[in-house]
This record gives C-alpha cells, structure tokens and sequence, in this order.
C-alpha cells in the first residue's frame, strides 16, 4: 500500500524539518509544495497499522511538523467498482446532465 502523507510545517523551521523528513527511512519520497501544505510524504507500507505507526510516530515527531493530512493511494482499476449515485427522473423531466444537480453525478468516465 502506497500513501501521500501532506504535511504543514512552521515557516521557521521548514528546511531542517523538510531535512529531517528525508531521513526518514520509512519515507520513500518527499517533496516541498507551494499551496496549503509545503511537503509530501510518499510512504509504502504493507498496512494501515505499520501506516499509522509512521505517521505517528515518526512524521509527527518530526522537529516543525505541525499537521498531515494521509491520502491512500488506489490503483485505477478500484475505479471498476465504484458507483455513482443518480437521482431517479420524475415523470415529465428530460433525462439529459443539463440539470446541474445530474451534472454533478454522471460519471466523468461515460459509466453510470
């Protein structure tokens, strides 16, 4: 299993934080990021346990690490099995994505 570990650091101390970050030997990648937060952490792991160990107590230990947010990593073909919701057309409605709350559920990938 593969997780993006988005973090924020204190302005201060981000090159010794971000330093530190690549240290670890549990952190495959890191990168610094303009936006919300100001790195990333890819980690691999073989579970949510060994994932939650890390984050815990290694990343958030880190010197300046002030927040994280972890995003699981999926393989595309979870993408298979995911449904989207519709709404069911009343009697008299056209059944087109030109109504803005359908818009927003149609499948971007032509299946619904």
């Amino acid at each position: 299993m593969k997780a993006i570990i988005l973090i924020k650091m204190n302005t201060g101390d981000l090159r010794d934080a971000f330093r530190d970050l690549n240290r670890l030997r549990s952190v495959a990648e890191a990168h610094l990021t303009f936006g919300p937060y100001d790195a990333i952490a890819i980690v691999h792991t073989d579970d949510l346990k060994t994932l939650g160990r890390i984050v815990a107590h290694e990343i958030h230990l880190v010197p300046g690490v002030v927040e994280t947010c972890t995003c699981l990593m999926v393989d595309s073909d979870v993408l298979e099995n995911v449904q989207v919701a519709v709404y069911p057309v009343e009697e008299g409605q056209p059944d087109t994505p030109d109504d803005p709350i359908k818009r927003n559920l149609i499948s971007p990938f032509g299946k619904n």
